[in-house]
């Protein structure tokens, strides 16, 4: 797996997305895209 450290927010956002392990799945590959960022709202739970 590919470690991203682009920022301490990620790690705090990955705890929260857990919370929605149905959308978990799919943050993660928005993530790896660069894309979270941009999608990263519709994601909020």
């Amino acid at each position: 797996m590919k470690k991203n450290t682009t920022s301490p927010i990620g790690t705090d956002w990955g705890k929260r997305v857990k919370l929605c392990s149905s959308r978990y799945t799919i943050f993660v590959v928005l993530r790896d895209s660069n894309l979270a960022a941009t999608s990263s709202r519709e994601f909020m739970c």
